[in-house]
C-alpha cells in the first residue's frame, strides 16, 4: 500500500474587511450600494418614462386572459411583456475604460451615470439585454487600452457600421430612437 502525499492546501491570503464593523470587504460594500441604488432607480422618473416611450399597446396574455402592456425592444424591435424587458442604460454606469478596485469608486460618478436621463436609457428585452452586458463585461477585462472598441454601448455590437444612423456612439441624440435596424 502507497501513502498519498498530503496535498498541501493553498490558502489565499484574507482581504481585509473594513466596512460593517469589520464583517464586509470593500467590495462586499461596493456591491451592497450598487444593489440599494440600483433598487433606488426603479423609482427615478426617467427610468418610467423610457418605458412608456418603448410601450406599444396592449395584447391579450394566452396564459392569463387579460390585457397585458407590450414594450418594444430597441435591440430586435419585437414586442415583449413588461417582466420580459429590461430598462437599460445605454452608457454603462461604470465606465468599462476603468477597472478600479471598489475603494477607488467615485460614487458620485456612479450616482450620476445611473440617475440620468432618458435620452440615455433604453429597453431591452431579456436576450438583447444580456448580449449588451456580457459585450460590456467582456470590455472591461481588454488588456490594452488599443483594444477598446468604444462601440460597446450599442445593443448592435459589434455591427454598428452596417447600420449606423442608429449607432449612438457615432451621432448621441441624433441617432434613432430604438437604435440600428437593418
Amino acid at each position: 500500500m502507497t501513502k498519498r502525499a498530503a496535498k498541501k492546501k493553498v490558502t489565499k491570503p484574507r482581504v481585509e474587511r473594513t466596512r460593517n464593523s469589520g464583517k464586509w470587504t470593500e467590495a462586499r460594500f461596493k456591491s451592497f450600494i450598487v444593489g440599494v441604488l440600483r433598487a433606488a432607480m426603479r423609482k427615478w422618473g426617467a427610468f418610467h418614462d423610457a418605458k412608456k416611450a418603448a410601450e406599444k399597446g396592449t395584447r391579450v396574455d394566452k396564459a392569463t386572459g387579460r390585457k397585458r402592456k407590450m414594450y418594444e425592444c430597441a435591440g430586435c424591435t419585437n414586442l415583449f411583456k413588461n417582466d420580459e424587458v429590461h430598462v437599460d442604460h445605454i452608457e454603462p454606469v461604470f465606465d468599462p475604460h476603468k477597472r478600479i478596485p471598489a475603494i477607488q469608486t467615485n460614487w458620485t460618478e456612479v450616482v450620476n451615470r445611473m440617475f440620468c436621463e432618458v435620452d440615455n436609457l433604453q429597453v431591452l428585452c431579456h436576450t438583447c439585454h444580456g448580449i449588451k452586458t456580457e459585450n460590456e463585461r467582456k470590455q472591461r477585462y481588454v488588456k490594452k487600452q488599443d483594444d477598446f472598441d468604444e462601440h460597446i454601448g450599442c445593443f448592435s455590437y459589434p455591427f454598428c457600421e452596417e447600420a449606423p444612423r442608429g449607432c449612438v456612439v457615432l451621432y448621441g441624440v441624433n441617432a434613432e430612437q430604438y437604435g440600428h435596424r437593418d
